[in-house]
């Protein structure tokens, strides 16, 4: 089965409670191969209560108001939502898009309670160091993709070319960040 936002089209509320519900029927009573997006980031801890689930998302890449979608496949839930890049790639009024950021922000002050459970204790250190390893990470790729930006790849060989970029490849490397590995990582 493959199911785009399940659960959109309701309120938030009932859209979360029909979506939780029917991802657990299917994946503990039908039990059948499903794949299915959603915009429920709270949805991801069904794959902590049922072994047979499993989170993926698309790595991607935000900075300033630029979006680079990574184009890799990796385990885990996405750690942040893209909707208001997407406007502001759209050319959405900028007054829309800055009322949009302070209602975002508004409402992550909402969290769930398990959300908020699951990040206390023992584990916060951890967060807290994966968070500072994936600022710093995305800071290196940003620096990546503007270096490439600024080669003259017109007035050199395409050989040139792909000695620079794995250069440039082996100074991103070598910066040994986490973020960095996993995203190169050749594995989901």
């Amino acid at each position: 089965m493959i199911i785009d936002e399940l659960g959109r089209g309701t309120s938030t509320y009932d859209g979360f409670g029909l979506a939780w519900a029917i991802s657990k029927h299917i994946a503990t009573q039908v039990k059948g191969f499903c794949l299915f997006a959603t915009h429920f980031h709270e949805l991801t801890m069904l794959a902590d209560k049922i072994s047979s689930v499993n989170n993926l998302h698309v790595s991607a890449l935000t900075s300033n108001d630029t979006l680079t979608l990574l184009y890799r496949v990796k385990q885990g839930p996405c750690d942040q939502s893209f909707g208001i890049h997407v406007a502001e790639l759209a050319h959405f009024p900028m007054h829309v898009i800055e009322f949009s950021k302070k209602k975002a922000s508004e409402l992550e002050d909402f969290q769930s309670v398990d959300t908020e459970i699951s990040l206390k204790g023992d584990d916060e250190p951890a967060v807290k160091k994966r968070k500072m390893e994936k600022e710093e990470g995305e800071q290196i790729i940003k620096g990546f993709l503007e270096r490439v930006q600024r080669m003259a790849t017109s007035e050199i060989t395409d050989q040139d070319t792909v000695c620079q970029m794995k250069t440039l490849k082996q100074q991103v490397l070598d910066e040994n960040n986490a973020f960095i590995r996993d995203v190169v990582a050749k594995r989901i």
